[in-house]
């Protein structure tokens, strides 16, 4: 088994409701544990690739306005959105994100992920 740990950090807004105005800044840190489904070395640089492709989407943006947090931009929402959206994103690379954990401060943190 190979496992990949990447730790990521983006800048998000989010707010309790769709409205803007009230919406506050978070630097949310993720951290993925990617397993590799192939025997065949996969670079680091593949995988960062990929999780970056759906990453960068959300870097400083207001997340209450993408329809697949589905209202909850929460840091669960968020986990759950992300987790979904990552997975899918990974397996076309013959990779199998394990778990993802996501944080606004380092006293909360949500973790997601598949038990074998």
């Amino acid at each position: 088994m190979r496992i990949y740990c990447m730790k990521s950090c983006i800048p998000i807004y989010h707010g309790s409701s769709d409205e803007r105005q009230e919406a506050h800044c978070h630097t949310i840190e993720i951290v993925a544990y990617i397993e590799s489904r192939s025997d065949r070395f996969v670079p680091f640089s593949h995988v960062e690739e990929s999780l970056n492709r759906c990453l960068n989407h959300y870097r400083g943006q207001f997340l209450n306005a993408f329809p697949e947090f589905h209202g909850d931009s929460s840091i669960e929402g968020i986990g759950e959105a992300l987790f979904a959206q990552i997975f899918e994103a990974l397996s076309e690379r013959a990779l199998s994100l394990k778990r993802l954990e996501v944080s606004e401060t380092p006293l909360r943190r949500y973790a997601v992920g598949i038990i074998d």
